[in-house]
């Protein structure tokens, strides 16, 4: 059992990490990690009839992407934070205990979507609009499963939200005191984004593809600027590189990019002469 608080809010919460359904242990990180997919599902879904495309194509992809994109998130994980699991080989395959890196799933679901696309005929930036609004509202979901595991924590602050960590399977890494509650930060900016993303760029920008380089935009900005805040990050180079500052830094500039592909092309297009 894990207990959390936030002693300034008077808040105290004993968190076990299992709920038992008919004599069964399941993990609530993966009944929340589940509980996003859905919502996302359910989301891509309204999208693909808006479209004029059937649940069968949408349940193609899900058939792949999910179950990829959760082995990219966990191969991701478990390569950058090898110093323990070259230990722990056990625990490789132990995601219900946590250790599942976003942006693993986020490479593996891009190469699964590139793919399926071209076969489906399916425009991809399209597709990657629909797919980036569901990650949003899926990650925002989601990362209440770190706090349910009482992990992805940050730095020792006085702020009124500042949370205490305690619990047999945490980490060596947690501070000793009130702490940044990371996950809640990382909840809200991807609740923001996807209200920004569904409400604002869906319905006000008709372009395909704009949707997809603001994820990227906004995602990364707000992981680099939250990851620098954690005590538990992966390392490329130990106290120097965080890893998901690195790959957030990088999705930032992909979306840039991708914003001048789309006006580039609009552009041409406008330059064709008619009949041509």
């Amino acid at each position: 059992m894990n207990h959390i608080t936030f002693p300034y809010l008077g808040l105290d919460f004993h968190l076990n990490e299992t709920v038992s359904i008919f004599g069964f242990k399941i993990y609530w990180y993966a009944i929340i990690i589940a509980l996003g997919m859905l919502v996302a599902i359910a989301l891509a879904s309204f999208e693909f009839k808006k479209r004029g495309y059937t649940g069968d194509d949408l349940a193609d992809f899900v058939l792949f992407g999910i179950p990829l994109g959760i082995l990219g998130a966990r191969l991701y994980y478990v390569i950058f934070d090898w110093s323990y699991y070259a230990r722990n080989i056990g625990d490789i395959f132990a995601i219900w205990k946590g250790g599942l890196a976003i942006y693993g799933g986020v490479i593996a679901g891009c190469i699964v979507a590139i793919v399926y696309t071209r076969v489906k005929k399916i425009p991809f930036l399209w597709f990657a609009d629909v797919a980036t609004r569901g990650l949003f509202i899926a990650q925002s979901i989601g990362r209440w499963g770190n706090f349910v595991n009482a992990e992805a924590f940050g730095s020792l602050t006085s702020l009124p939200w500042g949370m205490v960590v305690e619990g047999a399977g945490v980490k060596p890494y947690s501070p000793f005191g009130p702490c940044h509650p990371t996950f809640l930060y990382e909840s809200l900016w991807n609740l923001t984004g996807f209200i920004i993303s569904y409400f604002i760029i869906y319905r006000l920008l008709k372009t395909d593809g704009y949707a997809f380089a603001y994820y990227l935009i906004w995602y990364g900005a707000g992981r680099f600027m939250i990851e620098g805040l954690r005590t538990d990050s992966l390392w490329l180079i130990k106290d120097v590189v965080r890893v998901s500052q690195l790959v957030a830094f990088v999705s930032v500039i992909g979306g840039i990019a991708v914003l001048f592909y789309i006006e580039n092309r609009k552009k041409k297009a406008k330059n064709i002469p008619d009949g041509k």
